[in-house]
């Protein structure tokens, strides 16, 4: 009885996966969802920002031709990420977010070049800031923690709390067969599922962004048909740094300043969502998954320690990465107090801070489409952005009207596609 309840169940999935899978173009007059349509909510004023958010500010051109900065908040994608670390990390398959490209991929805010990370709280200031790199590792089907049996077949338990699925995919409703059945995922078309097409965090690899699968899933020895669709973009947990550079630049945010170390990724703040950084580039759409994977650490002969990085800045006591001379002063802090060589004045280089949220500092403006000409004069305005004393009420974003295991080895380094 219970066979033949489960078998009634995968049939109904079998039915609704297809459905969703195939529908294409406009359904009931809806335009069908993608980052180009789906954009990052924002903030337009510091007073809107709720308490403890973190936001990318980015400065922008208003209809009126007037420069105002928005503040983007990170996205807060589904994740096994959640908690974030102490001290320098590398590769770690089991920690990653996805998202829906159908759904919520373009709700990722972007930090160009010039743009600010910021943070908003009533209640304390973080002295440690953890930032989580992640490989772009493509698009799959919303499937994760597949686990290798003594066959070589993979496995997904859904009595397992490493076999996920996709919230905002239509391999969610495998999981309405019921706690604790294992179900052996096959084949798709004539493909064998195995070790070369299973990645570390247990989904599956070397699938074309937006097509439709059909699944061969045994229950026992019994096959059911599945069509699952590989609109899921996953980000594997590549590295982490352990940074603390602040400055207090209003009466209500700090900047959390980026170091130059970091390189053009997607990237957690502290377990608290997700953005895409660009280092350089001033358009992300032309870029290739390889683009965003470069890793910055280097291990010790063993493979499982890490020296530091690959422009030559090392691992100090705490987890920071630092230059030599730097490591050596910390190192030797009371001997050079102590002979009076140490200097204490402030770093210049940064006259004012607050100029960016006034709208008149030096900042490029990025992503506007604007001449070089035309962002000169966007700068040049005076007082657009004059930041207030206002309360930090909680009005909800509004959406922006012009416009997403088992642990193995962690010295895994820079991937390409």
């Amino acid at each position: 009885m219970k066979k033949k309840a489960l078998a009634l169940m995968l049939a109904a999935i079998c039915v609704v996966t297809m459905c969703s899978g195939c529908s294409k173009g406009k359904t009931d007059d809806t335009e069908v969802k993608t980052p180009d349509n789906v954009l990052p909510t924002y903030y337009s004023d510091e007073s809107e920002i709720p308490s403890d958010t973190y936001c990318i500010a980015h400065k922008e051109k208003n209809k009126n031709g007037d420069v105002q900065v928005l503040y983007y908040p990170l996205y807060a994608a589904d994740s096994t990420a959640g908690d974030d670390f102490d001290d320098a990390e590398g590769y770690r398959p089991e920690r990653y977010f996805w998202v829906n490209y159908n759904e919520d991929e373009g709700l990722i805010p972007t930090m160009y070049p010039g743009d600010k990370l910021i943070f908003k709280s009533s209640t304390t200031t973080p002295l440690k800031y953890s930032m989580e790199k992640f490989f772009d590792d493509g698009y799959t089907v919303g499937i994760a923690g597949l686990q290798e049996n003594s066959a070589g077949k993979y496995n997904f338990d859904t009595g397992d709390e490493d076999c996920r699925t996709m919230p905002y995919s239509n391999a969610k409703t495998i999981e309405n067969v019921g706690d604790d059945v294992v179900m052996t995922f096959n084949k798709y078309g004539n493909i064998e599922i195995g070790s070369e097409n299973v990645t570390d965090t247990g989904t599956i690899s070397s699938l074309e962004e937006g097509k439709d699968y059909k699944f061969d899933v045994r229950i026992g020895t019994e096959s059911h048909k599945i069509t699952l669709k590989a609109n899921i973009h996953l980000f594997v947990s590549a590295e982490t740094y352990q940074m603390k550079d602040f400055d207090y630049i209003t009466d209500q945010i700090v900047r959390i300043n980026v170091p130059e170390y970091m390189t053009t990724g997607y990237y957690e703040c502290n377990g608290a969502g997700a953005f895409r950084y660009l280092k350089e580039e001033t358009d992300y759409k032309g870029l290739l998954p390889g683009d965003y994977n470069d890793t910055i650490y280097v291990y010790d002969d063993s493979g499982s320690s890490i020296k530091g990085s690959k422009d030559g800045l090392v691992l100090d006591d705490d987890g920071y990465l630092v230059t030599t001379s730097e490591q050596y002063e910390d190192e030797n802090m009371e001997n050079l107090d102590e002979n009076g060589e140490h200097d204490y004045s402030p770093i210049d280089g940064d006259e004012d801070i607050d100029s960016y949220f006034r709208g008149d500092g030096a900042d490029v403006n990025r992503g506007t489409g604007e001449t070089e000409e035309a962002t000169e004069n966007i700068q040049n305005t005076e007082d657009a952005t004059e930041t207030t004393d206002g309360k930090t009420d909680t009005k909800e974003p509004s959406k922006e009207k012009d416009g997403k295991t088992k642990e193995k080895d962690k010295t895994k380094t820079t991937k390409t596609e």
